[in-house]
């Protein structure tokens, strides 16, 4: 649902799933930065009756994020460029470029 370029759109995945039985649940999950995609591990361990391991996920993942940002802090920034599509030239957004300067770019 949050890109209709590189993700299957929301209406269609409703429309197919309305055709199954049983009907599936659908979790639509739209993270614009790295706090929103953290998130949804706790959302998709909720769905999946997994709170618990999505929960020690979550936390294990801000440990290691958390490790990578005091590697980083004093480091050279180099900069970088991220392309997501050649033809047409696409430059990655969402949470693309939190994550390059949280990992020192």
């Amino acid at each position: 649902d949050i890109c209709s370029v590189c993700a299957i759109d929301l209406v269609a995945v409703e429309r197919l799933a309305a055709s199954m039985e049983p009907r599936p649940k659908i979790v639509s999950l739209n993270p614009e930065n790295l706090e929103d995609v953290l998130a949804t591990i706790n959302q998709i361990g909720d769905a999946c009756g997994l709170e618990e391991a999505a929960q020690a996920a979550h936390e294990g993942l801000v440990t290691r994020i958390a490790a990578v940002d005091a590697m980083v802090a004093c480091s050279h920034r180099p900069n970088v460029a991220f392309i997501e599509w050649a033809d047409p030239i696409y430059v990655g957004g969402h949470w693309t470029p939190q994550i390059i300067r949280r990992a020192g770019g």
